[in-house]
């Protein structure tokens, strides 16, 4: 199957080359150091070599983004994290992975990161393949997000699986929307299907969902605007959910704001209330643990904050306190950008926590990045 998508990704690409072809390519490396709780300290290196193809007419578009990704360090390739993500099931109909290198001290994979058409006419819009749906208005989190959700704990937050799906869009208006969407299982049975509809409605963005599959079904709100005209951006997003499989009914939502202070200062804050969570470190299950929910707990605290202290340089922090059992993980990045092609990122992902705790269990880890586009 990979194969064949291969094949047609290489004939879209041949087809392009006669038509409006846009070309990119971006190369970006983290080497990082790695502090295990039971492998100690090690070092390893992650690569990404990605292009990026578009091409688009009156009518139609496709894009395809393909990443060759390699992975240096024995001790990082014999850890169970790493072959934890090598084992997990991904809930796509095609395998995106084709290993060309799978040794003890390299793996080296080309990855089908992206690969969808799109058909736009009017005021429709269809949009077909291997596709981020867009879903919420979290920062941190995004519960109403059973497609694509972030994860707050990520260095990368904009790098998603993805899914296979299809996403039809109807635009009433310039400030109105109806999305009907479904995706495939790795079985290439429908997973989820279901719609949103956004609109505008005195001064406040606000989105309905509906979403359902075999194991749940979730009802949806988001809501986002401007605070009195103060210049502060409040946010909520609420998902109530009715969990077939485990016969259980449950809530999760976010309520959050994001300012930005004269002084170059930006700060965006969440609280994440987590109804399937556990609402005593006691009571912590990690049976319940899911993609789309890897929180043992019920209360969360979030922020983001970010001091442009120069045109070129940047420094931002991201912080997670479990409000239940007091651990907490701080994600420090400091950034400059060399020229208009390169970027070198200093960064550490720390996490605290005593025994028994959630994030008390986590690896932490400093990295150096460098990012190039061509």
């Amino acid at each position: 199957m990979f194969k064949r998508l291969i094949r047609v990704f290489v004939l879209c690409t041949l087809f392009a080359f006669s038509h409006s072809l846009e070309l990119s390519n971006s190369e970006t490396n983290f080497l990082f150091s790695v502090k295990d709780n039971t492998a100690g300290q090690y070092f390893y290196d992650y690569n990404r070599f990605r292009t990026e193809i578009n091409e688009q007419s009156d009518t139609f578009s496709w894009k395809g983004i393909f990443d060759l990704e390699t992975f240096m360090g024995e001790q990082y390739l014999k850890s169970a994290s790493y072959l934890a993500a090598r084992q997990q099931q991904l809930n796509l109909p095609l395998y995106p992975y084709l290993y060309l290198n799978d040794g003890q001290q390299l793996n080296a994979r080309l990855y089908l990161y992206r690969l969808y058409g799109t058909w736009q006419n009017g005021p429709h819009n269809l949009t077909l393949g291997i596709q981020r749906i867009p879903f919420g208005v979290g920062r941190l989190w995004n519960p109403t997000d059973r497609f694509n959700p972030v994860n707050a704990l990520s260095i990368e937050k904009e790098e998603r699986l993805g899914v296979f799906g299809l996403n039809y869009t109807y635009y009433s208006d310039n400030l109105s929307y109806l999305q009907l969407l479904t995706n495939l299982d790795n079985f290439g049975a429908i997973d989820k299907y279901g719609l949103r509809y956004k609109s505008h409605f005195s001064d406040i963005d606000a989105a309905f969902s509906y979403i359902m599959s075999d194991s749940f079904n979730m009802n949806g709100l988001e809501l986002e605007g401007n605070l009195l005209n103060t210049g502060m951006e409040v946010r909520s997003e609420i998902g109530y959910f009715n969990d077939y499989a485990n016969n259980n009914l449950y809530v999760r939502g976010i309520l959050g704001f994001d300012y930005g202070f004269p002084n170059m200062v930006s700060l965006a804050v969440e609280y994440y209330y987590n109804g399937s969570g556990a609402d005593n470190i006691l009571n912590y299950n990690s049976s319940t643990l899911t993609p789309d929910n890897p929180y043992l707990g019920r209360h969360y605290l979030g922020v983001m904050l970010s001091y442009m202290f120069d045109p070129l340089s940047t420094i931002s922090t991201t912080g997670v306190l479990n409000i239940l059992d007091s651990s907490f993980f701080t994600g420090l990045t400091l950034s400059r950008s060399l020229n208009d092609n390169l970027i070198l990122n200093l960064g550490a992902s720390l996490f605290n926590g005593s025994s028994g705790s959630e994030f008390s269990t986590y690896s932490g880890s400093y990295f150096l990045q460098i990012a190039m586009f061509f």
